[in-house]
C-alpha cells in the first residue's frame, strides 16, 4: 500500500476547493471523480479504499463507480499552479516530472552546480562528468600522471561524439600545472540561425557570453543560437556579452519550434547572479515570462501582459535607458510597457533570457529600434 496523498493545498498559487480529496484534504494527485456526485479523490487514496474494502466508494454519496476527470475539468486541473519545496512554481501537469528531479540528493558540489545526483553517477553522488573531474581534482592523488589518465578517462567518454578537441587540449595544458582545474564543458555544434542583421547606427551587437551561463546550456560557436535539453524542469540563464550603458536598444528573440516550455525573456542590471536560476528571479531581472506575465524579484508573482507564446514566432526587446522603460513585442506587434524604472535607466544593463527543461531560440541584435518605439511616452 503507497502512502502518496494529494498535493498540499497550502502550496497552491491559485487557491481552489474544487479539486479537493475527501480521503486526504489534499488537492487530488492524479484526480478521478465519483459518476454519482462528482466528488474528486486521488486516484491513489481510491487504490488505497479498495484494497481495504475490496471495492471503490464514495464517501460522500457511497456510490461506487469512478472515473477519470471529464476534459473541461481536467484542463483546469493541469494548469493550476503549484509551488514546490525548491520554491519553484509550475503547473500540475509539469509537477510530477519536476517532482522526479526535485526529491532526488543534491549533488556533492551543490553549493558550485545548484544540480542533483544523476544516476549515472550515483555512486559518487555527483550530477555530471564535470563535478566528476572536479571531484578528482579535490583527491589527494599526488601522481599527477595517475590524475591525468583518470580526467583523459572522463573527457574521452563525455567527448566521444564530438569533433571538439579543445577540452583535451586545455586539460594537458592544466596537467602541467601545479593544481589542475575542471575544464569548461565543450560546445556542442547544432544548427544555428545567424544573426544576419547588421549593426545599426551605435546600437550594440552584443553576443551570448559563452562562459557565463547555466549547466548544460549549449550555445553556438557564433554566440548567437541557444539550445538546453535536459531531463529536469528548472530555469536556467543565459546572458549578454556586453552590457547596454546609455540610450535605446532593440533585439530580437527568434523562437524554435523544439521549445516545449514558455521562456523568460528581458534585461538584468547584475550580472553575477546564479544562472542555474531564471535571472528575473532576482530585484536585479526584468523579465515578461511568455505564459502572459511579467517577473521581477519572484518566480511565482507577477502582473498579467502581453501575449501567450513559447516555439514560434519573434520576440521583440525594446530598452529605453533615458526613461528607465522596458517594453516587448511579437511578432512586431507592440505589446505595451512592461517595466518603468529607475533601475532601467543606471549602467550597466545585460539582455538575458531563461530556459526551462527543452528549449531553443536565437538572438538577433545590433537592430534598429522599431517605430512603434515612437508611440511610448
Amino acid at each position: 500500500m503507497t502512502d502518496i496523498k494529494g498535493y498540499l493545498k497550502d502550496r497552491l498559487v491559485d487557491k481552489s476547493d474544487n479539486f479537493d480529496c475527501l480521503i486526504c484534504f489534499g488537492v487530488a494527485r492524479n484526480p478521478i471523480e465519483c459518476l454519482g456526485c462528482g466528488q474528486i479523490y486521488c486516484k491513489n487514496c481510491q487504490e488505497n479504499w479498495k484494497k481495504e474494502n475490496g471495492f471503490y466508494e464514495c464517501i460522500k454519496c457511497e456510490n461506487k463507480k469512478m472515473n477519470p476527470l471529464n476534459q473541461h475539468l481536467m484542463e483546469a486541473y493541469v494548469n493550476l499552479k503549484y509551488k514546490c519545496n525548491c520554491n519553484q512554481v509550475f503547473s500540475l501537469q509539469d509537477m510530477a516530472k519536476h517532482e522526479d528531479f526535485c526529491n532526488q540528493p543534491n549533488c556533492k558540489y551543490f553549493s558550485f552546480c545548484n544540480l542533483k545526483v544523476s544516476p549515472k553517477f550515483k555512486d559518487q553522488q555527483l550530477c555530471s562528468s564535470t563535478c566528476l573531474i572536479l571531484d578528482l581534482t579535490q583527491q589527494n592523488i599526488k601522481d599527477q600522471k595517475k590524475l591525468f589518465k583518470e580526467i583523459m578517462t572522463v573527457l574521452n567518454k563525455k567527448t566521444s561524439n564530438s569533433n571538439n578537441t579543445n577540452s583535451t587540449q586545455l586539460v594537458k595544458q592544466n596537467s602541467l600545472k601545479t593544481s589542475v582545474q575542471a575544464p569548461n564543458i565543450p560546445i556542442v555544434p547544432f544548427i544555428q540561425i545567424k544573426n544576419n542583421f547588421p549593426p545599426s547606427g551605435n546600437q550594440l551587437q552584443f553576443k551570448w557570453d559563452l562562459n557565463n551561463k547555466g549547466d548544460n546550456i549549449v550555445i553556438s560557436a557564433d554566440g548567437y543560437s541557444v539550445k538546453l535539453k535536459e531531463s529536469v524542469y528548472v530555469f536556467k540563464s543565459v546572458i549578454a556579452d556586453q552590457a547596454f550603458t546609455k540610450g535605446q536598444h532593440y533585439f530580437e528573440i527568434q523562437l524554435d519550434q523544439m521549445t516545449e516550455n514558455e521562456l523568460k525573456i528581458g534585461v538584468v542590471t547584475n550580472n553575477l547572479f546564479n544562472k542555474n536560476t531564471a535571472f528575473c528571479d532576482q530585484e536585479s531581472g526584468f523579465g515578461y515570462y511568455t505564459i502572459g506575465k511579467l517577473r521581477n524579484g519572484s518566480n511565482a508573482h507577477g502582473s498579467d501582459y502581453g501575449a501567450k507564446f513559447k516555439n514560434s514566432g519573434v520576440c521583440g526587446v525594446f530598452l529605453d535607458m533615458q526613461k528607465g522603460i522596458l517594453a516587448f513585442s511579437y511578432n512586431s506587434a507592440f505589446l505595451g510597457v512592461a517595466f518603468k524604472n529607475s533601475a532601467l535607466t543606471k549602467s550597466p544593463i545585460y539582455a538575458s533570457v531563461a530556459l526551462l527543461h527543452t528549449a531553443s531560440f536565437s538572438l538577433r541584435s545590433g537592430l534598429s529600434i522599431p517605430s512603434w518605439a515612437s508611440s511610448i511616452v
